[in-house]
């Protein structure tokens, strides 16, 4: 998705049209048992296809690269969470639109299908995703719904994941050159993310239960690294942790603390794998309680990640002593695709190695 948005706007800019503004359509499979209560899909296979548009609206650039890149990828990420049930209800309000006013069909499309299942190994061909064709010949000339068609598969080599994709448009629509430009361009913009690094990094919506905005995400996952998830706290914890604030640096009749003496020989690094299996074994003691906008919340760093004790602004103020860290569109449309008159129906196809 964000390689699709940085191609196309790096294709509109090269062409001084209006960049910024692009509405794709974005497949899926449509088995979201949750739109239908009782709905069980476990005895059916296949796909139900469903497709909503998606505007492919970006924070950075038309040839962003490095960090950038990487926020054009987190905003399209929390974009696409936004849509409830992965767009299933488009359909309905697509095909129930007042005559008055339909709705414009996008004119590309996206989608991503996995391998058929049990199937392993490269694709017979270059682009194949996967699944077999329909026996039955297909009319000819047949009905375009989208001029130009991306459909990408991840399937497993001998030498790790590869993602094939194979791109199918209308000649008549978009002619072979564009075609072709919008495809390097796209493969340049997956080299592009493929050489963001890859440490891990948080989006908001990887924390549906508490409201965060991207700021306060990126202050809890600085102040604990391996951080793995965020809860709210329940009414008694709550009330516990308020006790606890207002007591300031006085004594905290809800906090029993058990100081140990160690006389004689010690062995410091295997005390220290000593506490570091303790916190492996036990993920309620890698538990923090911190205030992330108007309410506490409980975070969960991951295993190696977490500190014993309380943060009071006396420890923060003795690591800062220590040279330690002190803590923690809718507007507007793209320029459709020009007609282009041609013979006949053609693909391109190319091949993005590695995952």
């Amino acid at each position: 998705m964000t390689a699709t948005a940085l191609a196309f706007a790096r294709w509109r800019e090269e062409r001084g049209e209006r960049v910024g503004h692009e509405v794709i359509a974005v497949e899926n499979d449509g088995r979201e048992e949750g739109v239908v209560p009782g709905a069980q899909l476990a005895s059916t296979v296949g796909r139900f296809a469903t497709w909503h548009p998606v505007a492919l609206t970006l924070p950075v650039e038309p040839g962003a690269q490095g960090t950038d890149a990487r926020r054009a990828l987190m905003a399209l990420k929390e974009h696409l969470r936004e849509t409830p049930d992965r767009g299933i209800g488009h359909g309905l309000l697509h095909h129930l639109d007042s005559p008055a006013g339909p709705s414009r069909t996008p004119e590309v499309l996206l989608a991503h299908r996995d391998p058929a299942p049990g199937k392993t190994g490269w694709p017979a061909a270059p682009g194949a995703t996967g699944w077999p064709a329909a026996p039955e010949p297909l009319p000819l000339p047949a009905p375009v719904l989208f001029p130009l068609e991306i459909t990408t598969s991840t399937e497993e080599s001998p030498d790790g994941p590869r993602l094939t994709v194979r791109w199918t448009y209308a000649p008549g629509v978009l002619a072979t050159p564009d075609a072709e430009r919008l495809l390097t361009l796209w493969c340049e913009a997956l080299e592009t993310l493929a050489a963001v690094p890859t440490d891990p990094v948080h989006t908001p919506s990887d924390f549906p239960l508490v409201t965060l905005d991207q700021e306060q995400t990126d202050g809890l996952r600085e102040r604990f690294p391996a951080l793995r998830d965020i809860w709210p706290l329940t009414p008694l914890q709550e009330g516990f942790y308020a006790l606890t604030q207002l007591s300031g640096d006085d004594i905290d009749v809800y906090t029993v603390q058990l100081v140990l003496r160690l006389d004689g020989a010690l062995d410091p690094t295997a005390l220290r794998r000593a506490a570091a299996a303790l916190l492996e074994r036990n993920p309620g003691l890698r538990t923090a309680f911190v205030d992330a906008g108007s309410r506490p919340r409980t975070d969960r760093p991951g295993r190696g990640g977490a500190r014993l004790g309380r943060d009071r602004p006396a420890d923060r103020a003795l690591r800062r002593a220590r040279g330690g860290p002190a803590g923690a569109r809718r507007r507007g449309a793209a320029a459709p695709l020009r007609p282009h008159r041609a013979p006949a129906p053609a693909a391109a196809a190319g091949t993005a190695g590695g995952a």
